[in-house]
């Protein structure tokens, strides 16, 4: 009777983001391997005993490592690494709620976006809008009433957590609404 492989890898990485995609595979398999077929679950491979892959998207990607020892015996073990996407968070300083279809919403817009507080004054102070809903950006109007606004610079406050870790981060500035 021949000694069965039994398949098994580790990761040096704990946590994965997509600006840093690389990920180290260490293969930790038992008895005398022969033979190693890797599948990174983006539809790459490797044969080599402990390869290195870097991925190009951000998500969950099923891993199979696939090992044979020296009498054709097989063994599969498979793994889900997680792509992290990074917290970023972008304020644009202009919008254009005229009716033509482009820029025509204010918003901050990013990734691993959690709780979101959005609050738009105008020059003296007074809260013209207010949304605690990320896909709910500000069209221009009071509170979502009437006619668009006056032509004019608007201050705004956007308060947003990481997903990820909840980490909080705070935006202030001005927005111009152009016609």
């Amino acid at each position: 009777m021949y000694p069965n492989p039994v398949a098994s890898f580790t990761t040096t990485e704990s946590a994965i983001y997509i600006s840093d995609p690389v990920v180290h595979f260490t293969d930790e398999s038992t008895v005398t391997i022969a033979t190693w077929s890797w599948n990174f679950g983006d539809t790459k491979t490797s044969t080599l005993q402990n390869p290195t892959h870097s991925y190009n998207d951000a998500g969950l990607f099923d891993v199979m490592l696939a090992v044979s020892n020296q009498y054709g015996c097989v063994d599969t073990v498979r793994k889900t690494i997680t792509i992290k996407e990074e917290f970023a968070f972008y304020v644009p300083n202009a919008f254009t709620p005229n009716g033509d279809g482009k820029n025509e919403t204010f918003s901050g817009v990013g990734t691993d976006i959690g709780d979101y507080e959005m609050l738009i004054f105008d020059r003296w102070g007074e809260l013209i809008y207010k949304t605690n809903d990320y896909n709910q950006p500000w069209d221009g109007k009071m509170k979502h009433k009437g006619d668009i606004l006056l032509e004019d610079v608007y201050v705004y406050r956007i308060s947003v957590s990481e997903q990820e870790n909840k980490k909080q981060h705070t935006y202030q500035g001005n927005v111009t609404l152009v016609k």
